[in-house]
């Protein structure tokens, strides 16, 4: 994207300085003869009227589809706002906000081509009018002030050339802006989906921590497969809507003693093909036994921390018990928690040694 940027406005910048310099080189230099001088006076007004036209037609479908695009960019803005402030969204709701985001952003091939094309006929045009101009005038000017018929018709040539070239380039940048995302509310361009994927950048960029970490927050989920004598224990990790530098630090409560712990750094997880996809891992196929049956059958509830790239605390969070089955339950959001004292926590995520950890802590019926 920065590259293309750069193209863009290296071509911009030459659409605009291109016709000043041929015609400060062009020979204005008039025919004595008679004849020639009115035939070429007869092809220059010629041109100027089939000039008229062209760039009076591209301009009109620039525009257009200019203003077209405009328009998706001001859904786009309102989007993002939905999405760092997702009051009263679910995570499906959040997830269908990223997607349409994504697709709001993609880049067009129809506006990139109208963008070269409109700088190349305006820059031409722009040549062929400075050239008329210079037909009639020599480009010879004046800083005495003179105001009488003949001087005000020159001036009025002069300002009809100007204001034709600024409009040119006014239009030029009003498309490149569009092409690359301008934030039509706001200073700079809109973020990227890769930005808006990544919770260092949502940080920095006003979001409501507890309400989007409430809508798309990491779960356990805890399974007792068959057969039923001889039975497997697994533990399933997902995170409704992938996200980049999403750390974690989950705990587990049984009878008021944490008696397992998962915790982790979640990065390059995204998906840029498939925005808004869940992030699933299995943690175990080989679960203990007593852990599951200690948080399933006793008083259990759990405790989540996020952190940000300072390893600061953000968000905290109540999870409490949802039984399906004897076969099946996780920990769901109940509410947040109030931040206070020192966190010794962020010491488990500053020594991984994988993206998710997971620590069974002995109490007297795990150790059974």
């Amino acid at each position: 994207m920065t590259k293309n940027r750069g193209i863009s406005l290296i071509f911009l910048f030459l659409s605009f300085i291109t016709p000043m310099i041929i015609l400060y080189f062009t020979d204005f230099e008039l025919p004595d003869d008679e004849p020639l001088y009115k035939k070429l006076s007869e092809q220059a007004t010629l041109l100027s009227w089939i000039f008229t036209g062209i760039i009076g037609f591209v301009s009109f479908i620039v525009l257009f589809i200019t203003f077209t695009f405009e328009n998706k960019l001001v859904v786009a803005a309102n989007t993002l706002k939905r999405i760092i402030t997702p009051f009263g969204y679910n995570s499906k709701e959040l997830k269908q906000a990223l997607i349409d985001y994504n697709s709001l952003l993609k880049r067009d091939r129809i506006l990139d081509f109208l963008f070269y094309v409109f700088l190349s006929i305006g820059s031409i045009v722009s040549i062929i009018w400075g050239t008329i101009v210079g037909f009639y005038t020599k480009f010879q000017l004046s800083i005495e002030i003179d105001l009488s018929l003949p001087s005000m018709i020159v001036f009025g040539i002069y300002a009809f050339w100007i204001i034709l070239h600024a409009l040119f380039i006014l239009v030029g940048i009003v498309i490149y802006q569009v092409r690359f995302n301008k934030n039509p509310f706001m200073k700079g361009f809109l973020p990227t989906i890769k930005e808006v994927t990544d919770i260092e950048y949502i940080e920095k960029n006003g979001v409501d921590f507890n309400e989007f970490f409430s809508i798309n927050y990491p779960t356990l989920d805890f399974y007792q497969n068959p057969p039923q004598n001889n039975p497997t224990y697994e533990l399933d990790f997902s995170l409704p809507i992938a996200m980049n530098h999403y750390q974690f630090v989950m705990k587990f409560y049984s009878n008021e003693k944490v008696i397992l712990r998962c915790y982790g750094i979640l990065d390059n997880i995204v998906d840029y093909d498939n925005v808004g996809k869940s992030h699933l891992v299995n943690l175990s196929t080989d679960f203990k036994k007593s852990v599951y049956n200690e948080l399933l059958s006793n008083d259990s509830h759990g405790e989540l921390q996020i952190f940000n790239s300072e390893m600061e605390v953000i968000s905290r969070f109540l999870l409490v018990k949802k039984v399906v089955s004897n076969h099946h339950f996780y920990y769901e959001f109940s509410r947040s928690i109030e931040m206070s004292g020192k966190n010794l926590d962020k010491g488990l995520l500053q020594n991984l040694t994988k993206a998710i950890e997971l620590d069974i802590l002995e109490s007297s019926e795990t150790k059974k």
